[in-house]
This record gives C-alpha cells, sequence and structure tokens, in this order.
C-alpha cells in the first residue's frame, strides 16, 4: 500500500512540473510583446504583461523576461491540473508606497481582467484632486507613479475603481 502511495505520489509530482502547452501561449494585441515577471516554473507565481517594443529592455533591466507564464499545477494553492484559472491573481489594490510621501507616490494593484480602470485621488471634503488613471488594462500586476510634489501637504484618498473592484486607500502628502 505504501508503494502504492509513493508511486501515486511521484506521478503527481512529475505531472505537477509539466506546463500545459495549449494554456500558454496568449498573444498581445496590436504590436505589444508578451513580458511575464516571478517564477518561470510555476504559473501560480507569475505576472503577466502586454507593453510596447520601446519598453522590452526597460522590463528586462527589471527582471522580466520575454513570453507567457507557464501554466502549471501548484497543489499548495488548491489548483488542480487543467484549472482555467491557474494564473489568474484577483483584483486587488495592493500597495501604496512610500506613504506618507512628498514627492512621488508609487501605487501598485492587480487585476484580474481586462477592464476600464480609474484611479482618482479626492481630498478629506470629497473634492476631486486628481486623475492618475483612466483606460483600459489588461490582467497583470501595474505600479502607476503619481508625482504629489506640487499637491498641498494633507490627507488624500485614491480610489481604485473598476466594473466589478472598488477600494479606496489613504495617502499622506508630507513637506
Amino acid at each position: 500500500m505504501k508503494a502504492i502511495k509513493i508511486i501515486i505520489i511521484a506521478v503527481i509530482a512529475f505531472v505537477a512540473v509539466i506546463p500545459d502547452q495549449k494554456l500558454q501561449a496568449q498573444p498581445c494585441s496590436g504590436n505589444k510583446v508578451r513580458m511575464a515577471y516571478g517564477i518561470k516554473g510555476c504559473g501560480c507565481n507569475c505576472q503577466k504583461k502586454c507593453v510596447l517594443p520601446s519598453e522590452v529592455a526597460a522590463y528586462q533591466a527589471n527582471g522580466w523576461y520575454i513570453g507567457d507564464c507557464a501554466r502549471l499545477c501548484c497543489f499548495g494553492n488548491g489548483w488542480r491540473i487543467g484549472d482555467p484559472e491557474i494564473n489568474s491573481l484577483p483584483t486587488s489594490l495592493d500597495n501604496i508606497y512610500p506613504n506618507p510621501a512628498s514627492d512621488i507616490i508609487t501605487i501598485a494593484f492587480t487585476m484580474s481582467t481586462t477592464e476600464v480602470v480609474t484611479l482618482s485621488i479626492v481630498d478629506v471634503a470629497g473634492r476631486h484632486v486628481a486623475t492618475i488613471a483612466n483606460e483600459e488594462m489588461e490582467d497583470a500586476t501595474y505600479e502607476v507613479n503619481w508625482d504629489v510634489s506640487s499637491i498641498n501637504p494633507g490627507i488624500y484618498f485614491l480610489k481604485m475603481k473598476t466594473r466589478t473592484y472598488d477600494a479606496f486607500r489613504r495617502i499622506s502628502v508630507i513637506r
């Protein structure tokens, strides 16, 4: 019985490291290049993004590689072989840093589907201060910079809105 369990575990471990080739390649629209970041061996820990050819070198300098994420089974995360959502990360407003800030703030977020994303800033009275982004973005992880050097010191709120997701985060601007 132990021998059968060991064989089953070995087969599962072997299958877990074989990418599903029919799910792997996903072309980018237009003349964009598919870039991926993360662990090449496990699609569950990989981020992907389509970028302009002129941006490829900058992405490669930051650890991204040309190509798509290998879509693999990651048993530890509850994924099963053939699961269509193996590369999917939930839409989320991940981080704002540095916070407080006096010059540039980076807003990190993840998109799980291609949707229009609006990143807007309001003050404590609810008045609109800035729109940082209002565009369609593909399923990927993004970092957007906002220059706060000309904004008065104080407390502001970032609102991230898509068709299926809303989030608010506090931002402190200091001098």
